[in-house]
């Protein structure tokens, strides 16, 4: 009962927000946020990851699984996928897990809409259940106001670029990433949306923009989402500095006037210690910067108050003068 609970409670309030749509994507629980630490579970389309990232939870996945089988009916289900996270096995002292209580393994990537662009998802081989959600309220604002020459950097499978290409008045739009299978799968979906134009380009994204800048080139759009910088609490001062180096190379190439979005998914890196880095970039590059929205993840990923680390994502909209 106290388990049933809890998932009630946490699927009741993506139905409060108008979250839960046959044909979306949401997280339907979000660990520590729905108090129910070591457990994520997220809806894509008609098909649900059950992700394990504690022992305590691994132990208890059945009482998860069949709760969402039997109780779950906000839209319909054809498949439930339990799967432990790779990242956290040593850690948690895990076996490797995989399990459908209902359906079968999924044969072709899951397609979902986001935002009104389609999205593929691969819930057994993708990073963590396939695919960020917590971009995606984010990904809608920079898509709205996105114009003239985007650059994307750190762009994985292109939402942002995506966004901005369908929503957005860009005139040219480079995505650039270090992970050739994230940019084949970009390519992908650009042709699902019927998406031209985009250039996708395998770069580190230090050395590329170093490359930009010795070119002289200036952009007037770009985004920032890199990998997260800190993954233990003594690589904080490091992932700090990395922040202020990665966004003071993307404002010595970016127009005057232009908007900068830069998000850091560094849990242990608090809100006001990344707006520093960012703040400290601009003096670096010697340009001042107008923060138009401070946000965060979207509302499925709830901040808990009593557990501030689950206020991980921070993004801010630049203008840079």
């Amino acid at each position: 009962d106290f388990w049933h609970h809890r998932l009630a409670r946490a699927v009741a309030l993506r139905q409060q927000l108008n979250l839960l749509q046959p044909d979306g994507a949401c997280r339907l629980v979000f660990s520590e946020a729905d108090q129910l630490s070591g457990l994520i579970v997220d809806q894509y389309a008609d098909t649900l990851v059950l992700s394990l990232t504690a022992r305590a939870m691994f132990q208890r996945w059945q009482v998860f699984a069949e709760w969402f089988r039997d109780h779950f009916q906000a839209v319909p289900v054809r498949r439930i996928l339990v799967r432990t996270d790779a990242n956290m096995l040593r850690q948690e002292n895990m076996p490797e897990f995989q399990e459908v209580l209902v359906g079968e393994l999924p044969t072709a990537p899951i397609e979902f809409l986001e935002n009104g662009i389609r999205f593929h998802v691969d819930p057994v081989g993708g990073q963590k259940t396939g695919f960020y959600l917590d971009q995606r309220n984010n990904r809608a604002t920079l898509g709205r106001l996105a114009t003239g020459q985007m650059l994307d950097i750190c762009c994985y499978t292109g939402g942002f670029s995506l966004a901005a290409a369908k929503m957005g008045r860009t005139t040219s739009i480079m995505a650039v990433d270090s992970s050739l299978s994230a940019l084949e799968q970009a390519e992908r979906h650009a042709t699902l949306n019927q998406v031209t134009g985009i250039d996708f380009v395998k770069a580190d994204c230090f050395d590329f923009l170093a490359h930009l800048k010795s070119e002289g080139r200036k952009f007037d759009t770009i985004v920032l989402d890199p990998p997260k910088f800190a993954g233990r609490q003594h690589d904080v001062t490091h992932a700090l500095q990395a922040y202020t180096r990665l966004n003071r190379m993307a404002l010595e190439v970016l127009a005057p006037g232009g908007l900068l979005m830069t998000c850091s998914c560094s849990g242990r890196v608090l809100s006001e210690d990344f707006f520093q880095a960012v703040m400290l970039a601009g003096r670096k590059a010697g340009r001042d910067l107008q923060v138009l929205e401070h946000g965060g993840a979207s509302p499925d990923h709830p901040v808990l108050m009593s557990c501030p680390e689950t206020q991980y994502l921070k993004c801010l909209l630049c203008r840079a003068l």
